[in-house]
């Protein structure tokens, strides 16, 4: 073999859902458990779900969440901590997409244990008034930092476009409506909030499935038979009108940050593993069309890229594109180029094998350990889909034809209807967009 020639690539291996039992648990929690007992250890992980009101204004939920492990009981942060460590474990919370998430480890032998400090956690958090102000003032200070960041600005502008009058849309909230929430208020809010109704648990490690759900029912059966909430889920967005691309100006900016985004197929659709594997061969990995074009040819920026997330009542495909400034115009010139080409002419093969063996390679990867596994599976159940999905969308993806491929990138990848936003100095760049682009500026 020359030093040149590349080993084959060898048979295609498509991953498998690992076994779960799912467990049906007081309060309308699920839980979901995975024997895997690969090291003697046990990944948790809790999501509660947010509601819309609080996604609309999340300045208390994110108090919460970084004050959430400040004390429970007669244990203060410093205690709870240790108590923890001394299990072999580590937990963390914070507000994360559209819902509380908690997550963390312990040595498979403590696991009773932990559950019981998780519970003093659920039930009894105290929220003291000295950690509650240091924490939201280390927020307000994060919010101030990343408000400062055009590539935060650029994505809040967009979400206002893609989800109108829906909380999904919401900005970050402002440092003095952190600066203002009182343990009082998170205390109450706690009470409301943190209870078993629509919540996930996942435990995936060096357990047998029966006894870990009696643990669960044993040492959390305080939380869980508290009152669930009956607020109401989060409504589906309106479609978003995508009008002509919306110009922030932000003076003196040396690049332009370049937003654009529709709705994708939610991950039960029968479309999605086609989409998916548009998307990686569009811009979703390093060997996409976008990398060779924008980075690699035209040399306008160094990691343009298009991804797809999924939320609890929506999918959302995106483009991020930063660009020198003087380079605005003919970056989205070509940019719409490529959106053109892979809708009219499509993928060829090589692109969309290459395209599959990434996606499968990568969910194999996310598989192989235990918190691979549980925040797989938590995501999985928070946003609607059952465990079983895995191994379907792993099917899937092998399946999937090139025709298959091509048909959803007529959708996913169309430049018609596309919501697009930009952020840069409009002095130096928006003329000349506007010339090539329908856009306002704001």
């Amino acid at each position: 073999m020359s030093a040149t020639a590349r080993p084959d690539a060898g048979p295609l291996a498509v991953p498998t859902a690992p076994e779960t039992a799912l467990v049906a648990l007081p309060g309308g929690a699920r839980g979901a458990i995975v024997a895997r007992p690969t090291v003697p250890m046990i990944q948790l992980r809790l999501r509660i779900p947010l509601p819309g009101a609080l996604l609309e204004r999340p300045a208390p939920a994110m108090v919460l969440g970084e004050s959430l492990l400040a004390g429970a009981g007669d244990k203060d942060r410093a205690t709870l901590a240790a108590a923890i460590e001394a299990l072999g474990g580590q937990l963390s919370a914070g507000v994360s997409d559209d819902g509380l998430a908690i997550g963390g480890s312990c040595l498979a032998e403590h696991l009773p244990a932990f559950l019981g400090l998780l519970c003093e956690i659920l039930v009894g958090a105290t929220y003291p008034d000295a950690a509650v102000v240091a924490d939201r003032h280390r927020l307000a200070e994060e919010i101030v930092l990343a408000q400062s960041q055009p590539d935060v600005l650029a994505d809040e502008a967009l979400r206002r476009q893609l989800y109108p009058r829906h909380p999904y849309g919401a900005p970050l909230p402002r440092p003095s409506a952190l600066r203002r929430v009182s343990a009082r208020a998170v205390r109450e809010l706690h009470r409301s909030l943190v209870s078993p109704g629509r919540a996930v648990l996942v435990l995936a490690g060096a357990v047998e499935t029966g006894s870990a759900e009696q643990m669960v029912l044993d040492q959390l059966g305080p939380w869980l038979s508290r009152p669930a909430p009956g607020g109401p889920p989060l409504p589906m967005p309106l479609p978003p009108h995508a009008g002509p691309l919306r110009f922030h100006d932000r003076p003196g900016a040396v690049q332009t940050n370049l937003r654009l985004a529709r709705r994708a197929p939610r991950r039960d659709s029968p479309e999605w593993p086609a989409a998916a594997l548009a998307n990686l061969a569009f811009g979703g990995m390093f060997s996409s069309r976008l990398v060779d074009s924008l980075r690699e040819r035209l040399g306008y920026t160094y990691s343009p890229r298009s991804s797809v997330s999924h939320a609890s009542v929506a999918s959302q495909f995106s483009i991020t594109l930063d660009v020198g400034t003087e380079v605005t115009a003919p970056a989205l010139v070509a940019l719409r180029h490529e959106l053109g080409r892979a809708v009219a002419l499509g993928f060829d093969e090589a692109e969309v094998e290459g395209a599959r063996r990434y996606a499968l390679g990568t969910l194999a990867f996310a598989l192989s350990t235990q918190a691979g596994v549980a925040s797989q599976l938590a995501s999985l159940l928070s946003t609607g889909s059952e465990p079983d999905h895995l191994s379907r969308h792993a099917a899937g993806l092998a399946a999937a034809t090139r025709e298959e491929v091509n048909r959803a990138a007529r959708t996913l990848l169309s430049p018609v209807g596309l919501t697009a936003v930009a952020l840069g100095d409009a002095s130096a760049a928006f003329d000349a967009l506007a010339a090539v682009e329908a856009a306002e500026l704001v």
